[in-house]
């Protein structure tokens, strides 16, 4: 409960099927849906999980992590 609408939440988000260590892309958007953060970043995707695919899959406030990806952060506003 107390990770509810966090400004911005990462998570893994390996492939489609499901994983014994990791989460597929169905659980990652469950947890999303449950926490309802501002901004969620798909991260660990796996080949299979294209990121214009993904993209065009997800909810606006849902980003695909990407290679080199950086993510400011102001901790400012985020009191």
């Amino acid at each position: 409960e107390r990770l509810r609408g966090l400004h911005m939440l990462v998570i893994d988000a390996l492939q489609y099927r499901t994983h014994p260590s990791h989460l597929s892309l169905g659980q990652a958007l469950d947890w999303i849906e449950k926490l309802a953060p501002k901004k969620a970043v798909l991260t660990h995707m796996h080949v299979p999980l294209d990121y214009a695919t993904v993209m065009a899959e997800t909810p606006a406030d849902v980003e695909p992590a990407y290679d080199g990806m950086m993510i400011e952060i102001n901790f400012e506003s985020a009191r």
